[in-house]
Order: C-alpha cells, then structure tokens, then sequence
C-alpha cells in the first residue's frame, strides 16, 4: 500500500496553517490578556499617575471589534481573504507595544487598533474556512484550526511561567522582557501569515467573492441577523461573548488576585497554559468523531450537552474556590472552601474543554446554515459575541465573581437548547427533502 502525503492545496493543509498563523499570533496577544489586569495593576503601584486598567482595555478593545465588523466584508471583496488577514494581523503588534509606553491614552488608543484587527482576522477566518470546506469536512477543519492555534495558550504562557516565578511583584524590568518577548512572537506572526495558501477551488481557480459596497454588505448581514436561525442562536452568541471575556482575562485575573493561594503570580500564566491543554483535548475528539457528528441527527446535540455539563462542573469549582471580590483587585478575603492550586488548574482544564468545542461547534453550524453567505454569518456572530465580551469586561470592575458565574451559567444553558433547536430542526429538514427528492 502506498501512502501520499495530502496536496499543498487540500483542505487539511490549509486549515493546518491557519492554525499555524493565527497560533504564533496569539501566543503573544493571549498571554498578554491573560496577565494584563495584573501588569497595569503592576504599573500603577509603581507610577500612581497611571490610570490605565486592563478590563477597559479589554472592553475597548472588543467595542472597536464589534463595530469594526460591520465593513470587514467590503474589505474582503476588496482585497481577498489573505491580504486582509495579513493586514488585520498588524494591530495586535500595535497593543502589545503600546504596554511599552505606560501610558493609559496610548493603551486605550493600541487597543481600539487590536480591536479593529480582531474584526479583521476572526471575518475573514471563518469566510476562508468555509471556502475551503464542504458541509461534511467544515466541522473537521475547524477543529484541525482550533486545535493547532489553540496551542498558543502554551508557548507565551509557559515563557511568562518562566520568567514570574517566585515573584510576588511583577517590576517594570519584568514586564519589559515579557512584552518584547511577545512582541517579537506577533511580528514574527505576519511574516508567516504571507505564505498562506490562497482559496482556491477543486479545479485550482482563485475563490472570489463579491461582498459588494459597504451598504450592500450591512443590508446583507442585516437579512442573514433577521434569519429565524439566527436569531434563536443570538443567546448562543451572546454567552460565547460572556465566555471568552471570563476564559481570556477575569479568570486568570481572579487567580493572580486571591492571596489565599500561594504563588498566585505565577499562577496565572499555568491556568492560560491549562485552558489551551483543555481547547486542545476537545478538539482532538471533535477531528476524531467530526463526519459521525454532523451526519448523526443527534450527535452536535450531545457534543453540546457534554460541554454544558463540563462548563457546570467547572463554575462550581471556580465558585467554591475563590473569593467573591477576587475579579476587582488583591484580597485576603477568603474562599467558600480553602483556596487551593489544584483546584484552580483542574477549574481551567474543565473551561478550557468547554469553550474547545463551542469554539468549532457554532462558527461550524452557522457556516452550515449560510453556505453561500459564509463572510456574513460570520461578521454577525463575531458582532454579537465581540460586543457582549466588552460587556463582560465593562461589567467586572462593578460586578462581583459570583454574580459573573451565575450570569455564565444562565446564558450558558439557554444558548445550548438554543443550538440544538436550531441542530435538530435542520437534520428534520434536510430529512425531508430527502425523502421528497427520492419521491421524485
């Protein structure tokens, strides 16, 4: 028997590299992210005159990915789904730089350019998956995605581990290497993002899509948002939203702030590292079972369920381990049960297994739902989730952990029966015409 290897053009090579891109990319932004309320809370103890704060950075930063998106398709008929990429992979170099200045107005300025480069890369990234998919690899490439830039929890955060340990105070010559260190990674991440395959067809033609004006693109993804589908998984969106905003920084935050637990610090930068190990897990199993789950009526239902019980075990964990107050800065408070390490790495593991298969599960089932509108289903879901990150972020300076949680876990269970509505509704449908094709 014979084995080749897979063709420079086929879709498991380009999703490969996808992955690759957007991995280097982000082993700097996350690891940023992660530690960012920690650095400027850092940065003022030291410069008092610094009003910088990370949540409104954050939030900023997803306000400006929100309102951004709505141009991003114009921009991709424009220019293509590779240059765009290219050229959104260029504001996230621009905010990890701007933590060099100390200085809030250019922080808030750095993160509206991430924001916009956000809007950029996360439209165009599902538009070009779904160019190069079909509906019963879609769900496989994702994953493929998924599972390789997902490993960037890795690299920057064990770098940080590193360089944090034994420090209680992260001092300025700390931070310093830490941001060069990951500015390097970013730039580094546009020069690979060059080499990116270009959409083609089975034939090798370019794939272009003609997205039309700015006016043309807003009342098209206004009629993909009014879709009955749509907007029955507009709680789905809306809690991915709520999610990445706690995964990415209120979490790790909380850790890095709760006294009760030693070496806090240099926990944080683990608990980045063992949510990427819990993405990587899901999506590992998502490749595996990926044709069975789309092709079985109720197999997306189950993979859903699974995560919410997943993302239940893990809010109780968080809720039973740390203090209430820990999301707003340093406490001595104490936790419901006695703080422990153990309970804070297992507590990420568990979100990062959840938020592994929401991440290839709803991208897949919109670009299912809108085949040959991918580049505007997309921009509606990045909308909806990116606004209400911003909400998540504005909202954690005033509201407490525990209510955060309960938040989480309400829109965490409507959005799931949301997405199965929608799952089991369509297999019923494309059942039914079935059945009418072979009557024919």
């Amino acid at each position: 028997m014979v084995y080749h290897l897979p063709k420079l053009n086929s879709e498991i090579v380009r999703s490969f590299y996808m992955g690759v891109c957007f991995m280097v990319l982000f082993s700097g932004f996350y690891t940023l992210s992660n530690l960012e309320k920690l650095f400027l809370a850092s940065t003022q103890a030291e410069n008092p005159s610094f009003t910088g704060d990370g949540y409104v950075s954050l939030a900023i930063l997803y306000i400006a990915f929100s309102i951004f998106m709505w141009v991003v398709p114009s921009i991709v008929s424009l220019c293509g789904p590779k240059i765009t990429l290219i050229i959104g992979s260029l504001g996230y170099s621009l905010f990890i730089a701007s933590f060099l200045t100390e200085s809030a107005w250019l922080l808030y300025v750095g993160s509206v350019c991430c924001g916009v480069s956000a809007s950029m890369l996360w439209t165009t990234q599902g538009n070009y998956m779904v160019l190069i998919s079909s509906s019963l690899t879609l769900t496989r490439n994702l994953a493929i995605f998924n599972i390789i830039w997902q490993s960037a929890m890795f690299y920057g955060n064990i770098f940080a581990y590193l360089v944090l340990e034994g420090k209680d105070h992260l001092d300025r010559d700390t931070r310093t290497t830490v941001i060069l260190a990951l500015l390097g990674i970013s730039i580094a991440a546009t020069a690979i993002m060059c080499f990116l395959p270009t959409p083609t067809s089975s034939d090798g033609k370019k794939i272009k899509e003609d997205h039309g004006g700015p006016i043309v693109a807003l009342k098209k993804t206004w009629e993909i948002a009014t879709t009955k589908y749509m907007l029955i998984l507009f709680i789905s969106f809306v809690y991915m939203g709520l999610q990445i905003c706690f995964m990415s920084g209120v979490y790790g935050s909380c850790v890095g702030f709760t006294k009760q637990l030693d070496h806090s610090k240099q926990l944080v930068p683990l608990i980045g590292l063992i949510i990427g190990a819990g993405e990587i897990i899901s999506e590992i199993g998502l490749i595996c079972l990926g044709k069975r789950v789309a092709k079985w009526r109720y197999g997306q239902t189950t993979v859903v369920l699974v995560a919410l019980i997943i993302e239940y075990a893990a809010f109780v964990m968080v809720y039973l381990n740390l203090p209430n107050n820990s999301v707003f800065g340093e406490t001595d408070d104490l936790s419901i049960l006695p703080a422990s390490w153990w309970n804070a790495v297992v507590a990420a593991l568990l979100i990062g297994l959840s938020d592994g298969i929401y991440m290839s599960m709803i991208p897949s089932i919109v670009g299912t739902i809108f085949p040959n509108d991918s580049v505007y289903g997309c921009a509606m879901f990045t909308f909806v989730f990116s606004l209400f990150s911003a909400v998540g972020f504005f909202s954690s300076n005033y509201i407490g952990l525990y209510w955060q949680l309960l938040v989480l876990t309400i829109t965490g269970t409507l959005g799931a029966f949301c997405y199965i509505y929608v799952s089991l509704d369509m297999h019923r449908r494309a059942e039914q015409d079935r059945k009418e094709q072979t009557k024919l």
